[in-house]
């Protein structure tokens, strides 16, 4: 697990930063590390999103959530449209990149369809008809008479 300060000292070195306290004071009175104040004022000048700070004083690996759409175009983004109406005769993802090899002279690899595939069957889930007491089916007891 990473060395992480509880969030009581995180704020704490926040707020005496916005009192003007220098770092080596602010390091003095919490008991930690100067460096280690300087990576969490480092961290939230840069506007990190990450729970975790570089104990080697590199900068950090840690990347911002991911959720929604943040990161370069997929390859498979022109074709979507093509992609989706392959997704809903319910063809393989498979099947679909053999497809846009031979029809479309894509260049990406199978695995970015296969990405594509995926969050394209995320997005709609399957629809399951309702049933109510006394349906058969989607159809009620009086038009089975």
């Amino acid at each position: 697990m990473a060395n992480v300060l509880s969030v009581q000292i995180q704020q704490a070195i926040l707020a005496l930063r916005a009192q003007g306290r220098s770092i080596r004071r602010i390091a003095r009175e919490l008991g930690v590390h100067r460096n280690t104040v300087r990576g969490y004022l480092e961290g939230e000048e840069a506007g990190s999103k990450c729970t975790t700070i570089s104990t080697s004083w590199i900068p950090s690996k840690c990347t911002n959530s991911t959720l929604g759409k943040i990161g370069r175009k997929s390859l498979c983004d022109p074709h979507g449209q093509w992609i989706q109406e392959r997704v809903e005769k319910g063809l393989s993802s498979q099947r679909i990149y053999q497809d846009l090899r031979e029809e479309l002279q894509f260049s990406g690899s199978y695995q970015a369809v296969k990405r594509y595939v995926r969050l394209l069957k995320a997005r709609e889930p399957e629809r399951v008809p309702i049933l109510r007491p006394g349906d058969f089916w989607g159809r009620g007891l009086n038009s089975l008479n």
